[in-house]
């Protein structure tokens, strides 16, 4: 029979004897790594889901000129943008994707520039695509401008990372991070064209009551950072004037040409804008008199000016919801009279507010 040895120290008089359980002691160490696991995997896993994706811009002294815009631009996107110098040497699609392959990127692009034509080459790890576009093919007394080629990469870069959101899993070598969407959502980032329509309200100083009207609009994006906007919104419900003589109902117009000043593909859903535009305000009123008055009706035209702001909320890629108000002034306000007195007046300062469901066509 083996006996098992053990030591015992001694305890000075006056303290107590501490006895450390070894079994004890595993399970509270197993305990205590089990929650800093279950408090630190959470943070882990979201911080891989907020880190922004990376892209790779494979550049050489004759993109020199290009190369700051477009990763300014990458980069306002929610972009990590890296370069890498491959010198005069031509980059094959294989080594472009290799590029991207050796840092972890989504994509790596190369823009190559040449006497005759502006060629943008992008290999996409996420789709599995590499993809190319010549860029305005240059003149002999001409040039490209770089905005045009660093508006061209991005919209070449969003065109081949849409198919992330097609039906089926995606087909690249890489799962395309969460942030990633947000890069490829917008409506204003992902349509040249904008559809909008929705109830407004249109509303006067001057004495003339409320009116409930329809709005629409058409939006033709000319950069990152500007929309051609056309405007319009016609009364359903007319403003009402009263009086002793009578009642008046007002129909009005305003149809309007101006532009659109939004930041430059925003990451978050919200997107802000401001609007200035010029255009034409028509009122139609009709009068219906109390004896012994007569009733009239009457068409007035004139121009008008509007500045406005508002905001759109992205649903879905193509789809979101917007809210605007915006200020209208009448070069000449339009003056209503009973009985050769003047009642009320329009345009002289005026606002309409309206709800829009914007619709991005690609």
């Amino acid at each position: 029979m083996i006996a098992r040895r053990s030591t015992h120290l001694a305890t000075p008089a006056g303290y107590s004897e501490l006895r450390i359980d070894s079994n004890v002691s595993g399970q509270s160490a197993l305990f205590l790594a089990l929650l800093l696991g279950g408090i630190c995997a959470p943070r882990l896993a979201n911080a891989e889901q907020t880190a922004p994706a990376t892209v790779v811009l494979v550049t050489n002294h004759q993109d020199a000129a290009i190369i700051p815009l477009l990763r300014s631009e990458l980069e306002s996107l929610g972009l990590v943008v890296e370069t890498v110098d491959k010198g005069e040497a031509e980059v094959i699609p294989r080594d472009l994707k290799r590029a991207a392959h050796d840092r972890n990127a989504v994509a790596a692009v190369r823009v190559l520039v040449s006497a005759g034509v502006v060629e943008v080459w992008i290999a996409d790890r996420v789709t599995g695509k590499v993809v190319l576009r010549e860029v305005l093919p240059q003149a002999e007394d001409s040039k490209v401008s770089e905005s045009t080629v660093v508006l061209r990469v991005v919209e070449l870069l969003r065109a081949s990372l849409m198919e992330v959101e097609a039906p089926h899993a995606s087909r690249g070598e890489v799962a395309p991070p969460p942030t990633l969407y947000k890069v490829v959502g917008f409506p204003e980032a992902t349509g040249q064209l904008r559809l909008e329509m929705g109830p407004a309200v249109i509303m006067s100083a001057g004495g003339v009551g409320p009116s409930l009207a329809a709005e629409f609009e058409i939006g033709y994006r000319m950069s990152n950072y500007l929309t051609l906007d056309g405007f319009g919104a016609t009364s359903i419900v007319p403003g009402e004037v009263s009086g002793t003589e009578g009642t008046a109902r007002v129909l009005s117009r305003i149809f309007a040409l101006g532009m659109e000043v939004h930041p430059s593909a925003s990451v978050s859903s919200w997107q802000p804008f401001a609007r200035v535009g010029i255009g034409l305000l028509s009122l139609s009123s009709k009068g219906d008199a109390r004896t012994p008055y007569v009733g009239y009706q009457r068409d007035d035209a004139g121009l008008a000016v509007l500045a406005g702001l508002g905001t759109r909320l992205r649903l879905t890629r193509n789809i979101a919801i917007s809210a605007t108000i915006q200020g209208l002034r009448a070069f000449q306000p339009v003056s209503m009279q009973f009985n050769n007195t003047t009642v009320a007046r329009f345009g002289t300062i005026a606002a309409i507010g309206s709800l829009g469901v914007a619709l991005a066509v690609p």
